[in-house]
């Protein structure tokens, strides 16, 4: 199982450990409270992995990605414009 999914997704990788320590232990109950997610979530993951490996990835979205808010961009620009020195001022 080590080397059925090499990926550098971090939820993929930590579904990957979740369906490894089901399958070895037999409790999706015990691993849905070590990975904080519901026991129907662990076990369509195995489902989902027994299918294919693959299908622990996630499937695309449609839709318009989100956007950054617009306070965080303010917030962002204020904080960049605090750390930056003022331009020197042109000698005549």
């Amino acid at each position: 199982m080590n080397s059925a999914i090499r990926t550098k997704d971090l939820k993929v990788r930590t579904r990957l450990m979740a369906v490894r320590a089901v399958l070895e232990s037999g409790h999706s109950e015990n691993m849905a409270a070590v990975f904080d997610v519901t026991a129907r979530c662990i076990r369509q993951w195995v489902e989902r992995f027994r299918a294919g490996p693959e299908g622990l990835r996630d499937k695309p979205k449609s839709g318009k990605p989100k956007a950054v808010p617009t306070g965080d961009i303010r917030q962002a620009a204020a904080e960049l414009h605090q750390k930056t020195s003022p331009a020197p001022k042109r000698l005549r």
